[in-house]
């Protein structure tokens, strides 16, 4: 089963990636998700972004409680957050992170499976757990890049995989980093697998 949700999630590890660099990382957040935007033109598929964004400015934020709301105001907070975004690492791995949980969602609904975020009462916490409707499940955590913040990685997995009571269900089938920089899919040797985002499914 483990072999069969990755197969379903991503390419064989080992697999090179599409060169991810955190240009390219902006991009995509910026770019979304749209199925059409995902197989046109980089400089159309941009475009779509933006008239969704201009009917939001336009239209959607005045119908919000009724209020009406600067357009020009508006667009001008939105450059000002936008020109930050790559010197903001922080703000930037929350949307890194979101775009990553997004096309999780995508590859586990294929398998009737579901994605859903843990965090207990002391705080540990794992961004996404992958679950299948026959119980088996994966740990993932995610990590935008960088050797310190992807070695934070594997310790929290570990510390919730031994909280796991596995008289009462089964252990993880797999523990997953799942990073933006990384060069390649690899296992480590404590089994923790290394991911970019790149070696997941196109």
């Amino acid at each position: 089963m483990p072999d069969t949700i990755l197969a379903m999630l991503m390419n064989p590890v080992g697999t090179v990636p599409k060169a991810r660099i955190i240009d390219d990382l902006a991009w995509l957040i910026c770019r979304g998700g749209w199925p059409k935007a995902t197989v046109t033109a980089s400089d159309v598929a941009l475009d779509l972004a933006y008239d969704y964004l201009e009917g939001v400015i336009n239209s959607d934020i005045s119908r919000a409680g009724g209020v009406s709301r600067d357009a020009e105001r508006t667009r001008r907070i939105i450059r000002s957050l936008a020109r930050d975004l790559i010197n903001d690492i922080h703000t930037m791995g929350l949307f890194f992170e979101t775009m990553c949980i997004r096309d999780l969602r995508i590859y586990a609904g294929a398998l009737g499976g579901t994605v859903y975020h843990y965090r207990d009462k002391s705080g540990l916490e794992c961004d996404a757990v992958i679950h299948l409707r026959n119980g088996s499940y994966g740990l993932v955590e995610i990590k935008l890049g960088g050797d310190r913040n992807i070695e934070a990685g594997p310790e929290s997995l570990r510390t919730l995989a031994d909280r796991i009571d596995s008289d009462k269900m089964n252990s993880p089938s797999f523990k997953m980093i799942l990073t933006g920089t990384a060069p390649y899919a690899y296992c480590r040797k404590d089994g923790i697998l290394v991911v970019p985002a790149g070696c997941l499914k196109d």
